[in-house]
């Protein structure tokens, strides 16, 4: 059985980077893509494109090829960067990259996105096709297997070096669920060992997820207890032993600060439904950030 990667997070990183240099064999190239045509949907709809460059947003696209396959993210910063680090991987989930990008031009920070040609899986740029690989399913090392050949697992390494994780930072997942899956509270039974501290958002698919970890920087169970006197949802999953692959599941295994904020996925390309969607989200997130400020 595949167990955990047992290095420390902060020295993974340092030995990943060193690793890529050094060593003639591997073969990883990073690409910054022109900004003057912009390969991400999100960014070009719903306003996004205006409300970046009229917010001061910094961003860029980056290619990363290893191994014959390519994948792409972007990377957008506003000052001041604070603690907060967003991530989104589901390219296919709208609201949570709109949502995003409007904390960065309220708050400042920095956020990577996935973009897979609107797609949930990872989309091969070489190939031209949809893996129907999930990317909330790559944060995983596999010991029985040389490091180079785990392409994607050194993916999700890229991705959270992008992220500039420090010491002090919280990693705030934002993801959008499907209307017509059973995730939600109604059905947190079929979801895993999960427990539910509150129940007060009517919509049972909106919810703060969090794993069993004490934070380093935050009291969790007071901000889990200060958000649970509001109208919200929240959640607290107990990891297993042996991860899911997930990125909760490689927070809570290298000591990461991580919450994930799941919302009822909009109505595709219903105006009010998508706008609805990312309020809701919007107010989760304004809620969490001002409760660290406590």
């Amino acid at each position: 059985m595949s167990k955990n990667l047992l290095l420390p997070y902060p020295i993974f990183v340092f030995l990943f980077a060193f690793f890529c240099q050094i060593q003639p064999s591997f073969a990883i190239n990073v690409q910054q893509l022109s900004n003057l045509y912009p390969v991400d949907k999100d960014l070009i709809s719903r306003g996004n494109l205006q409300l970046a460059n009229k917010n001061q947003v910094n961003y860029h696209y980056e290619q990363i090829s290893l191994n014959g396959k390519a994948y792409q993210i972007g990377i957008f910063e506003k000052q001041p960067i604070g603690k907060v680090r967003y991530l989104v991987v589901h390219d296919s989930e709208d609201a949570s990259f709109d949502s995003g990008l409007q904390s960065l031009v309220n708050h400042g920070g920095r956020m990577v996105v996935l973009e897979n040609h609107e797609k949930r899986g990872l989309y091969d740029q070489i190939s031209q096709s949809e893996t129907k690989i999930d990317p909330n399913r790559i944060f995983f090392y596999d010991e029985n297997n040389p490091l180079d050949e785990q392409d994607l697992y050194l993916f999700s390494q890229y991705i959270l070096e992008k992220l500039n994780l420090k010491s002090d930072s919280l990693l705030l997942a934002l993801h959008n669920n499907s209307r017509y899956s059973r995730f939600g509270l109604n059905f947190i039974d079929e979801l895993g060992d999960i427990r539910v501290a509150c129940r007060h958002d009517r919509e049972q698919k909106n919810l703060f997820w969090f794993t069993q970890n004490d934070f380093k920087n935050f009291d969790k169970n007071q901000l889990i207890n200060n958000i649970c006197q509001n109208d919200f949802n929240v959640v607290v999953e107990n990891v297993g032993e042996i991860t899911d692959k997930s990125l909760s599941n490689f927070t809570h295994f290298h000591d990461i600060d991580y919450v994930n904020i799941e919302i009822k996925m909009a109505k595709k390309g219903n105006g009010k439904s998508e706008m609805d969607t990312k309020n809701a989200q919007i107010r989760y997130i304004n809620f969490l950030l001002k409760s660290l400020e406590k």
